[in-house]
């Protein structure tokens, strides 16, 4: 009997805490991360904040479970591009994917840069291998995919390959997010499209990593 309650309590437990993130993961995607509170997060869930704080610390727990859980969604969305390309071909898909993410999942991308901005003087304790899924191509790293390209002739070789891929995701990341962040703003003060902005930035990148 004692090992059968202890299993419906941790059942028990894990639906609430579930429960907690999807709660609050739809708060930070609505109202935005700086102005979610836990007891906004109890509110919804239908909870004390007593009983809250007994499952998350802090609100800044319950956003980093909720960034993990993007990034873990992000590397199945990015999961797919086409081996019957060349390496420089790969990574120009690669790079309009973030396009495509960019345009179906804004609030996410918009969620991550209000966290990358809130706790850039923090070390909070996300999983560093979820960023380093985002720089694959069907199972390869971005790297790799990079120093292929110089090797088939279609990449630059006057940069490495580490060089290149920290240069590129640097420019594709700092512009989705600024775009998911701003994207009115942008739009107005420009008087260019968002659209036209992804494109801009992935010929750019496009012409400066291709081999002359």
């Amino acid at each position: 009997m004692s090992l059968k309650w202890d299993s419906e309590l941790d059942e028990l437990r894990i639906r609430r805490r579930t429960e907690i993130l999807d709660e609050a993961r739809e708060l930070f995607l609505e109202k935005g991360l700086p102005r979610v509170t836990m007891r906004d997060i109890s509110k919804e869930v239908g909870v004390s904040t007593v009983t809250l704080y007994k499952y998350y610390k802090s609100v800044d727990e319950i956003a980093a479970e909720v960034k993990r859980q993007i990034l873990i969604e992000m590397k199945q969305f990015f999961n797919e591009i086409s081996t019957d390309s060349t390496a420089y071909e790969k990574i120009i898909n690669w790079l309009k994917q973030w396009e495509t993410y960019l345009k179906e999942k804004d609030d996410h991308v918009r969620f991550q840069a209000e966290f990358d901005l809130y706790y850039q003087s923090q070390k909070l304790e996300i999983e560093q291998g979820y960023y380093l899924e985002l720089f694959k191509i069907n199972g390869n790293s971005i790297p790799l995919v990079f120093e292929q390209g110089q090797n088939e002739g279609s990449i630059r070789t006057d940069f490495t390959a580490n060089e290149l891929t920290a240069w590129t995701f640097i420019n594709i990341l700092g512009i989705v997010h600024q775009l998911a962040a701003r994207g009115p703003l942008l739009e107005n003060d420009s008087q260019l499209s968002t659209e036209k902005m992804m494109e801009m930035t992935i010929d750019s990148i496009a012409s400066f990593i291709k081999r002359s």
